[in-house]
């Protein structure tokens, strides 16, 4: 199961489906919270190969684990609870052996796949084999 951020006080959970999330007020953001006191980057989770972390982007408002302000950059345990600009509270959980494996499997997917041709060693139904290239067989048409 990936890891997940837990809305205190309800909500549906958010997965963190990338190894690296910023948090923040933008659209551009991958986790949303449209509220004035959230700064438009706030703060990042990354997961490092071995953990997640929270990293604060130089917020107006703060970012916390555990109630003990973010000064640069935190571990994450499963079961932290991150505070963003004091009042959006997230319970975070996730195994890391689990983690570290999924974004693994990612990494490696993401190297058989060039110019979105997926490539696999079991040359599947997908995959087109050509002929080696001849310079013999090269003609000019005009």
């Amino acid at each position: 199961m990936p890891g997940k951020l837990f809305p205190v006080g309800g909500g549906a959970p958010i997965t963190l489906a990338k190894r690296e999330m910023v948090v923040g007020r933008a659209e551009s953001t991958d986790i949303h919270i449209f509220d004035p006191a959230v700064s438009s980057r706030h703060c990042m989770l990354k997961f490092n190969g071995v953990n997640w972390v929270v990293v604060d982007l130089h917020s107006k408002n703060g970012t916390k684990v555990n109630e003990e302000p973010v000064t640069q950059q935190r571990q994450l345990r499963s079961g932290d609870m991150i505070s963003v600009a004091r009042k959006h509270r997230y319970r975070i959980e996730y195994n890391p052996a689990q983690e570290k494996e999924r974004f693994d499997r990612m990494d490696s997917e993401e190297i058989n796949v060039i110019h979105g041709h997926h490539l696999s060693n079991a040359m599947g139904p997908e995959t087109t084999v050509l002929p080696a290239h001849n310079a013999d067989d090269d003609h000019w048409v005009g």
